[in-house]
């Protein structure tokens, strides 16, 4: 995993006008100055719920803090399988 991180953080996606974040988006997203892959799980405000799919874990970050994942970083195998959310 860490050589994914390493590689998104050194290539960090682009910003793309007018993209919006849907509920269970994949996405990148930053978190302690590094790049990771994600899915939205929730949105409260202009902060987003963002389940890690490598780590297994969730984080909430700001909106600017997430970008559209590009291809070349959809193709890597998932690290973490599970997601068990309390709605």
């Amino acid at each position: 995993m860490s050589n994914l991180v390493e590689t998104m953080t050194a290539n960090p996606p682009s910003v793309v006008p007018g993209w919006t974040i849907g509920k269970n988006q994949t996405l990148a997203l930053m978190h302690d100055k590094q790049w990771f892959r994600g899915v939205a799980v929730r949105k409260t405000g202009d902060h987003f719920s963002v389940y890690r799919v490598d780590l297994g874990d969730i984080v909430n970050v700001p909106k600017n803090s997430l970008r559209p994942l590009s291809a070349p970083y959809c193709r890597w195998q998932l690290l973490s399988l599970s997601l068990d959310i309390p709605f």
